[in-house]
């Protein structure tokens, strides 16, 4: 490589993806397997890791340190929590480049100065740990918080799409289908652009709906998202606009 040129160091995994998708546990093997290989570590943004927990039925231990993550950046906000995240390291010294003798020390001091320097030196932060430590605390029926969250939201997002698919199903089957599987708690639903196609987006847009980047030519896409406190009514809603957008309502 030429001198002044940019060395990378490092691999980012977005689990699950912005697709809503999802990394199996022997992927994300395969892939901090070939990042270390060539020198680079890996870090996982987790904003919405107990999503896909839940949706794989794996451990948090299993999705990342086991599989060869060096870090993760644990979202709770997508959880219910208020600008709350931590940053998990597995091998501080490794991942932040700690000596010999001294290494744990120097890689603890590393990462708090890494902290402040790029503005995360939050004062009063016990406010944002105290919700952490709830979030990961019994929810109730001893199920953590994080899951019964996590649970929540992708099941509102499967029957979200049973329901959307089935009001569908009488119509066009080119004027609806989904740009990427559903996996977690994201719906990205591929439409045509046609006048059909812009009454649909247009109808979506009423419930939350977002129009989002198409990988297709010729059609659009609309993003929806549930949550952990998306109700039924919500989703009923959401059907409801759709199917009057198909009726040319």
């Amino acid at each position: 490589a030429a001198p002044y040129a940019h060395r990378p160091s490092l691999l980012s995994l977005t689990q699950p993806t912005e697709a809503g998708t999802l990394y199996t546990g022997a992927e994300l093997k395969a892939l901090c397997a070939l990042a270390h290989e060539h020198g680079l570590l890996v870090h996982m943004d987790g904003a919405r890791l107990p999503n896909a927990l839940v949706a794989l039925g794996a451990s948090a231990s299993d999705l990342t340190w086991r599989a060869g993550v060096d870090m993760v950046s644990f979202g709770t906000t997508k959880g219910g929590t208020l600008a709350a995240e931590a940053v998990v390291v597995f091998e501080p010294a490794a991942s932040l480049g700690g000596g010999a003798a001294d290494a744990q020390l120097a890689s603890e001091l590393a990462m708090r100065r890494r902290r402040k320097r790029a503005g995360h030196e939050l004062s009063k932060s016990r406010f944002l740990a105290a919700q952490i430590c709830a979030y990961l605390a019994d929810g109730g029926g001893g199920v953590p918080l994080w899951r019964s969250s996590a649970e929540r939201a992708n099941a509102s997002a499967a029957d979200l799409a049973r329901r959307l698919e089935a009001a569908a199903a009488g119509y066009d089957g080119d004027s609806f289908r989904w740009q990427h599987p559903v996996q977690t708690n994201q719906l990205f639903l591929s439409l045509p652009c046609t006048p059909r196609g812009d009454a649909l987006v247009r109808a979506l847009g009423t419930v939350g709906g977002t129009p989002w980047d198409s990988e297709e030519e010729g059609r659009q896409c609309v993003r929806l998202v549930t949550a952990f406190d998306t109700s039924e009514e919500e989703v009923a809603a959401a059907v409801g606009a759709l199917e009057a957008a198909l009726r040319g309502e």
